[in-house]
């Protein structure tokens, strides 16, 4: 028993639940739409199901009531990227636009706003780098973009990697991964 005890709680709670999964049925009222190549992110309190092939609104889930409401549709069709959490809004970065297989690459970085319903268009993404279904993350304060398609379906595997500070508003172009990916997730 000594040898459990060292095993940290997480760690036994998932031993646990692997050996006997119970999964809980949950009936949310109102479904989202259907997506394809979306997103979905928590922001604060929050669920966020957005972007896919088509423009159609956000959908948010608030888990607290089971409930789904609609949020304002995006300018334009995104599609092909990660959305992350960032200052409460959800932010879109390195994401396509167009129909299949000639997707193109997005000109800027968008932001949507939940409490005001919202979305914002961020700073451009330097024309030499931008692509779509790229890696993205955010770490002390700055924005990394990672790899990525610069041509929809069709070709254009980068392993390009680029940093984007908030308070400077300015990109860096950092040293290239090892390999080109995409359609991350």
């Amino acid at each position: 028993m000594r040898c459990i005890a060292l095993i940290p709680p997480v760690i036994l709670a998932a031993i646990a639940l692997a050996q006997n999964p119970a999964w809980e049925s949950v009936e949310p009222k109102g479904p989202p739409h259907k997506r394809h190549e979306h997103a979905f992110v928590k922001v604060k309190d929050r669920f966020y199901a957005l972007g896919g092939r088509r423009i159609q609104p956000v959908d948010i889930y608030n888990p607290q009531t089971k409930r789904w409401t609609m949020g304002k549709a995006p300018p334009l069709e995104l599609h092909h990227f990660q959305a992350l959490a960032h200052e409460g809004k959800v932010l879109v970065a390195g994401a396509f636009t167009g129909r299949f297989p000639k997707e193109v690459p997005v000109s800027n970085l968008y932001a949507y706003n939940p409490v005001e319903d919202v979305w914002e268009l961020g700073t451009e993404i330097p024309k030499e780098r931008r692509r779509g279904s790229a890696g993205a993350f955010l770490k002390e304060g700055k924005l990394y973009l990672i790899s990525g398609l610069t041509d929809g379906h069709r070709s254009g595997w980068v392993p390009w990697f680029d940093e984007y500070d908030f308070q400077t508003k300015t990109w860096k172009v950092l040293p290239d991964a090892p390999r080109g990916r995409d359609h991350f997730q």
